[in-house]
């Protein structure tokens, strides 16, 4: 594997193996501390905080953008297994190239798509949370991104005759 490559694959690990965990680490830490807060102020004081169940809804959908790309990285996303291993090493490898350019496209147009509409979301406020909804849709983009460097590393570190 030549120098280039090495580099973009170890700034791609990084993202993924470093800073996108410890965002999620984060995002469910504050998902947890605002549930139990808000089950506190329900059962003890008999008052819900107004936008806790928004902001978690918004930082469960940070959650799982992020987590895709960690699933892709580490292999552990959607697979059809079962189906592969019954065919030939040969279809095998088609079938995978089909579905690396499959899931590649459709993270690529979801990516665009997001990115087309922030503009108008950008302009929008929560009414419970007081937040511009841009900075919960940014998720889409974000996670898209990282979806499409998970499955540039996946592709440029695997040997090609895989």
């Amino acid at each position: 594997m030549n120098k280039k490559r090495k580099m973009i694959i170890n700034a791609i690990d990084f993202l993924l193996d470093k800073i996108a965990p410890t965002l999620l680490i984060i995002i469910l830490l504050t998902i947890v501390v605002l549930s139990l807060a808000e089950v506190i102020n329900r059962f003890i004081i008999q008052k819900s905080i107004p936008w806790a169940s928004a902001l978690n809804r918004y930082m469960f959908i940070w959650l799982v953008f992020l987590g895709i790309s960690i699933g892709i990285k580490r292999d552990e996303h959607f697979k059809i297994t079962e189906v592969l291993e019954k065919l030939s090493i040969n279809m095998q490898k088609k079938i995978k190239k089909l579905m690396f350019v499959l899931i590649t496209t459709f993270f690529a147009a979801l990516l665009v798509v997001s990115i087309q509409i922030m503009p108008v979301v950008w302009q929008q406020v929560d009414i419970a949370t007081g937040v511009r909804l841009g900075y919960f849709y940014l998720s889409i983009p974000v996670g898209s991104f990282l979806a499409i460097l998970a499955l540039i590393r996946d592709y440029i570190a695997k040997p090609k005759d895989k």
